[in-house]
């Protein structure tokens, strides 16, 4: 994954600083698959939501969109500045998940899910992903049925 410091760069900071670097999503879970809109992780093995920093201002208004093979963050969504750790890689092009202007073209402020990132090699593992069976269950949605790990992410040079 590239990631784009330039355009989004207190996400950037937040995901490769308080997540990456103190390997926060060793051993977590991909907890939400739903074949060619997205992916989603950010849980722990048990299924329980990983311990967080505070949230970060959505930076959603920064020229991306959420178009296939993109990387962006979760967020709560009906509080735009919620997103801590939580990510979802774009499988199909979800436009309807960008920044908006109002009518009038002044920014509406802080909707729109921030992309932080394009896949630039490996985007056929998350295809395959996208082919595990999901059940909904008391706590998620379009849940694996068998677990998918995240045993580490890590930058690379």
């Amino acid at each position: 994954v590239q990631l784009f410091p330039d355009k989004a760069p207190d996400t950037v900071h937040n995901f490769l600083n308080y997540y990456v670097y103190r390997n926060h999503y060793d051993n977590s879970l991909i907890h939400y698959i739903t074949k060619d809109m997205m992916i989603g992780g950010g849980y722990d093995a048990q299924e329980k939501p990983t311990p967080t920093y505070g949230p970060i201002v959505n930076e959603s208004d920064n020229g991306l969109s959420n178009e296939r093979g993109t990387l962006a963050m979760s967020r709560h969504p009906e509080f735009p500045d919620s997103a801590t750790s939580q990510f979802f890689f774009n499988l199909g092009d979800n436009t309807g998940l960008d920044h908006q202007a109002a009518e009038d073209g002044v920014s509406v402020g802080g909707n729109g899910y921030c992309v932080f990132g394009k896949v630039t090699k490996g985007m056929e593992i998350l295809e395959k992903l996208a082919q595990t069976p999901t059940t909904d269950n008391d706590q998620f949605v379009n849940f694996p049925e068998q677990p998918v790990i995240v045993r580490t992410i890590r930058r690379l040079p």
